[in-house]
């Protein structure tokens, strides 16, 4: 079959690969890969049997994790292929800067208009609300916010942690549970230690610790072993850490109140999650009542958000614990445009 060259000097051709070039540099990362599901990349790439969404993909997509699951919302990984962005923007006359700025100006060019009328559209599942958005990287989001004035980011310290503790204390855990008091009083000592013990970065340990809290499974296939992208050596540093057993026999202290009190035998991790998610949604509602009745421009992520108006984070704390029985604490990051350019 004749190899397939496109007409470069087609407008039809240029436009929907500036299209795709746009998307794929606002929402991938070079180095930290991305669930990407066929639906959105059609939408993006055109269709995968034609010709040109075939070269698109060839050199803008790495596939770095084929495993994936319909029916649990898990698509394949990918990265962005830097080379191919290179190749690509040269064939249509792109010029391109750095790929850290040549990123923030494409989610400008896709994103630009509705941060700016801040009439963010969330929609709900499994007790989370989400928005595109949301899943750009931090190395983008951050900047790009920042620009129309989102200088003000929040979050809850140890949400999941810290939510499902007290959770679990409401519905009759009486036991005590010293290693998980100890690890919310110094958290990031305790990921610290454990990421230089199993040979790890202080981010994956992170995750790790909250996946526990939240129902996660050691076994070599489980979601722990896959955080460590399922390396043999980390696993079994992980499954053999002692402060890492008693954490986990706390945390199951505290799932067998939560059990007994929703008179049910057994939860799944996806329950654990559900329960969180739900959790954290009503803290978060109860943040938003606060942010809108004061006039607040904010940007929900999750278990935090970004403003353009500062917080008086005390009168919040005080707010949330009469609404929902939480008492939370919240870091706050301050950035400034200048600090991107």
């Amino acid at each position: 079959m004749k190899k397939y060259k496109p007409n470069w000097s087609d407008p039809r051709i240029v436009r929907r690969v500036n299209h795709s070039l746009d998307y794929a540099l606002a929402n991938l990362s070079t180095t930290k890969p991305r669930q990407w599901s066929t639906r959105r990349i059609d939408y993006w790439f055109g269709q995968q049997q034609n010709r040109l969404s075939q070269l698109i993909r060839s050199e803008l997509l790495v596939c770095v994790d084929s495993f994936y699951n319909p029916e649990r919302g898990i698509a394949k990984k990918y990265l962005l292929n830097w080379q191919g962005v290179e190749k690509l923007a040269r064939c249509i006359d792109r010029p391109i800067s750095t790929p850290t700025a040549t990123r923030i100006s494409a989610a400008d060019t896709v994103y630009g208009s509705d941060i700016l009328s801040a009439a963010f559209v969330y929609q709900q599942k499994n007790n989370r609300l989400y928005t595109p958005l949301q899943y750009l990287t931090n190395d983008i989001r951050k900047p790009l916010f920042a620009n129309y004035g989102y200088i003000h980011e929040y979050d809850i310290k140890t949400a999941a942690p810290q939510i499902l503790t007290q959770y679990s204390r409401t519905k009759g855990l009486t036991r005590t549970i010293n290693t998980v008091d100890d690890y919310l009083q110094d958290p990031n000592s305790s990921r610290q230690q454990l990421a230089e013990v199993i040979g790890t970065d202080y981010a994956t340990a992170k995750k790790l610790i909250t996946a526990r809290f939240a129902g996660a499974r050691l076994g070599y296939d489980n979601a722990l072993s896959r955080l460590l992208n399922q390396n043999r050596l980390q696993y079994e540093r992980l499954k053999n850490n002692t402060w890492f057993e008693l954490l986990t026999i706390d945390i199951k202290h505290m799932w067998d109140a939560i059990k007994q009190d929703l008179y049910m035998s057994r939860l799944s991790a996806r329950d654990k999650w559900n329960i969180y998610f739900q959790e954290e949604l009503r803290v978060m509602r109860s943040t938003h009542r606060y942010l809108s009745d004061r006039g607040i421009t904010y940007f929900h992520e999750h278990d935090g958000w970004r403003s353009r108006e500062s917080v008086d984070v005390r009168e919040l704390k005080l707010h949330i614990h009469k609404q929902t029985g939480y008492w939370l604490d919240f870091d706050e990051t301050i950035f400034e445009t200048s600090d991107y350019t």
